[in-house]
């Protein structure tokens, strides 16, 4: 189904020039419908003008009426309206799971242990491999991403 807006006709089937397209324009809602092979669209409810609809507001909450049916609009609605909280957990604890599942960080710390490096180079190595993976284009730019 959508909403879809058209412009009144005069008796001759032509739109009328003398209104102005928005007093001219009429707001209805209509389903697809599948005849002989060919989609046709047939008017399900007439709303009125689109000009009134959206002085009076009565478009806004047909739509919002309409969005308590629809799952991903009524979890959006509650986070704008802060029903329920979203949190953002960041690349590093995303990606710092597998990194550590797999063993990455376990197989540099040994193969690094005998350079006698003063810090922890696995850090790094880490901070780099995700700024590839969330950034793309040059390496040489994660100095400034961190």
């Amino acid at each position: 189904m959508r909403i879809s807006s058209s412009r009144a006709h005069n008796r001759a089937g032509s739109s009328s020039k003398r209104q102005p397209a928005a007093a001219a324009t009429c707001t209805s809602s209509k389903p697809s419908e599948n005849q002989g092979g060919r989609v046709r669209q047939r008017i399900l409810q007439p709303l009125g003008r689109e000009d009134i609809l959206k002085q009076s507001g009565a478009l806004d909450r047909l739509l919002q009426s309409l969005g308590r049916h629809c799952e991903r609009s009524i979890i959006l609605s509650d986070i704008a309206a802060g029903t329920i909280a979203c949190r953002r957990i960041g690349a590093p604890l995303l990606f710092g799971r597998p990194w550590q599942r797999i063993g990455i960080a376990d197989v540099l710390h040994n193969r690094l242990a005998g350079r006698g490096f003063e810090f922890d180079v696995e850090r790094p190595i880490f901070v780099t491999v995700l700024h590839r993976i969330m950034v793309s284009g040059s390496d040489r730019a994660c100095e400034r991403w961190m």
